[in-house]
This record gives C-alpha cells, sequence and structure tokens, in this order.
C-alpha cells in the first residue's frame, strides 16, 4: 500500500495545527505497517515518544517497528517494549509511513535510515522549533514540553485510550524534559497530563527509582572525574565539564551514563549557562542548558545543532581546545544580547 502526505501549509512551518495533526491521523488510518524511529542516543524522550507511539499503533490494529541506530541506555530498558527496539533494517522491509519522533533532522537518525528504501513518507512528531526541517509531513509544537506531549495528542486524536504501557511511556518523556517537573515547563496543562497519566497506570515512585536511584558504579567514578574538569568562564555565568573517551574506560562507563553531567554545573549559583563536552566517535557532543535568560537553542543553532531555549545540542568534529573555544565564543555572543550580563557575578 502506499501512502502519500502532501506538504500541507501546516505542514511547512514549524507549528503543530489540527491539520497536521488530522493528516498524521489519516496516515495512521490508511497505512498497516509503520516504522518508528528517533535520534541517535536516544533519551526518555525519545524513546518513550517511540514506545508509546509504537504501542498505540498495535493497540489500533497496524504492525509497528520502532528502530534506533544506538542501544537503548541502561536506565531506560524498563520501559515497556524496550527490549523490541531494534537497531537493524533490513533492505527488503517496507512500511507504508515511518513516523519519527523527537528530532526535526533526519541526519540525527544515522545514515542506515536515510538510506533505506522502504521507509515511504516521514511524519515529524517533534517538539523542538530550531533546526533543519524535515519531513514529509510535520507535526510539531516548540509549547509543548516534551514529544511525548504531541504522541499522546495523536493518539488522542485516534481516539485510543491510554494503558499503562503508554501512560508509563509518555509520564518518562514529561519527567526527562521538565527535568523532574522542575524547569520552566513545567505547567499547569504539564501537570494536568501527568496527573491522568498516573491515573491510566504510570508509577511515579518506579520511573524515578529506574531513572534515578539504579545507577552502576561506573557512573560514579565517571562522575568523580568529570566534576574534576568544572571550569568557570564568564565572571562564573558559564560553567563546563568534560568528559572523555579515556575517562570512560578508565571508568568503565558508557558515553549515555553521562547524559545527565551538564545538571552539575547548572546548579551553581552564578551559573546561566551550563556546558557539557563527552568526546565521541563523530566528534565532541556538547549539551547545553540555561537557568533563566539566555538561549541555547539558538547559540546550538549557530553551531550545526538545534534544541530548546533552555536545552540544546550539537557535535562537533576537532581537536578538543578548538571546540571548546569555538563553543565559547558563540556563547558569550548570545550572553552579550542581555543586559544582566554586564553586571558582575561572583563565581
Amino acid at each position: 500500500m502506499t501512502i502519500r502526505a502532501k506538504k500541507s501549509r501546516a505542514s511547512r512551518g514549524s507549528f503543530q495545527s489540527s491539520e497536521s495533526l488530522s493528516a498524521a491521523a489519516r496516515i495512521i488510518r490508511k497505512g498497516r505497517r509503520f516504522l518508528v524511529a528517533t535520534h541517535r542516543n536516544p533519551d526518555g524522550d525519545a524513546l518513550g515518544s517511540a514506545l508509546a507511539l509504537a504501542a498505540g499503533l498495535r493497540k489500533f490494529g497496524k504492525t509497528a517497528k520502532v528502530y534506533d541506530a544506538d542501544p537503548v541506555p541502561g536506565p531506560l530498558r524498563f520501559l515497556p517494549g524496550s527490549s523490541k527496539v531494534s537497531r537493524t533494517l533490513g533492505n527488503k522491509e517496507m512500511f507504508d509511513a515511518t513516523f519519527v519522533v523527537d528530532c526535526s533532522n533526519l541526519i540525527r537518525v544515522g545514515e542506515v535510515f536515510l538510506s533505506h528504501p522502504g521507509k515511504g513518507p516521514t511524519v515529524i512528531l517533534d517538539h523542538h522549533a530550531r533546526g533543519a526541517r524535515d519531513g514529509d509531513l510535520r507535526v510539531v509544537d516548540p509549547n509543548a514540553a516534551s514529544s511525548g506531549v504531541v504522541v499522546h495528542r495523536l493518539l488522542r486524536r485516534l481516539g485510543l485510550e491510554i494503558d499503562r504501557a503508554i501512560a508509563t511511556s509518555l509520564y518518562v518523556t514529561l519527567v526527562t524534559d521538565t527535568g523532574n517537573f522542575r524547569y520552566a515547563n513545567t505547567d499547569a496543562g504539564v501537570l494536568s497530563l501527568a496527573s491522568a497519566l498516573v491515573r491510566a497506570g504510570a508509577n511515579p515512585d518506579a520511573v524515578s527509582r529506574a531513572l534515578n536511584d539504579m545507577a552502576a558504579r561506573g557512573r560514579l567514578d565517571l562522575l568523580k572525574r568529570a566534576l574534576g574538569t568544572l571550569e568557570l568562564f564568564d565572571g562564573g555565568r558559564i560553567g563546563c565539564v568534560t568528559v572523555t573517551r579515556a575517562m570512560l574506560r578508565r571508568s568503565g562507563a558508557r558515553i549515555e551514563m553521562a547524559d545527565d553531567f551538564v545538571d552539575y554545573p547548572r546548579t551553581l549559583a552564578s551559573v546561566e549557562i551550563a556546558v557539557l563536552f563527552r568526546e565521541s566517535k563523530e566528534g565532541w557532543r556538547v549539551s547545553l542548558r540555561s537557568k533563566t535568560y539566555a538561549d541555547v537553542g539558538a547559540a546550538a543553532v549557530r553551531l550545526g545543532g538545534g534544541g530548546h531555549r533552555r536545552a540544546a545540542g550539537f557535535t562537533l568534529p576537532g581537536a578538543f581546545p578548538a571546540v571548546k573555544r569555538r563553543t565559547l565564543t558563540v556563547l558569550r555572543r548570545e550572553l552579550s544580547k542581555y543586559p544582566v550580563y554586564k553586571r558582575k557575578t561572583a563565581c
């Protein structure tokens, strides 16, 4: 079966509309076999959104395969269906359409995905306002706290009842992208949805323990090494920590164990922008977080990445001194836009 997704006026932009949501629902109703994919090095929002959507598609009587080029991170293996996430795509596998969640730049899904001949039209379900605008149909709401919120709207548009498995995965997307309901994107709508998901079967205690209280010893050893690299710049307004491949080897940790290390410099009173540099095969993965006013999403776009005003990232090849210098230059340019930046701040 062939499905063609026409690019409507809404799909060419970055804002969700009832029209684009309805178009995505029509694709699901017409098709039989779907691929659900997300970006490499998946976090809780990416994997939670993918698993929730796939579970909803199956509940709707469809066939769904979840694909990610990288392994499921240890803390997320408790998610229902995570053991069935595939890292391979056969050349003969044909899909009526592909849903890509939490990712508007298809290159981040990986080369195997990009070259796959049978993925059909691509539907983007995302909440990132910046970055590439790939996809045949885009359902993107930059005001949504997580991509899981967009997936939830689509499932409700289909008339599906949210069961325990779907609720758990969607709840994880909220926990992940609101920083355990601490960030500025935690509003009444987020808390209302979290409440509904708990009523549907999500267990906040179980989720919290799985995400926060099951760390391997290697992660703590890696954290100790990373905190030893803490550097402060611009009167303490920029705080950076670094994780090298040598540190990973010595601690026996995996690179995804450092996903939340960027939150540690952010806790310093003087820091407005927190930076985590991670050395990987692709280059230096750089995660950015801001606290009150800086737009790190805009900074990340200038460095070839994307994200939100308060959370963003990018990858740069090259030697670390050059990568750090370039990153700091862009961040200082971002900070200089704000009058508060000119005030002196103690470290």
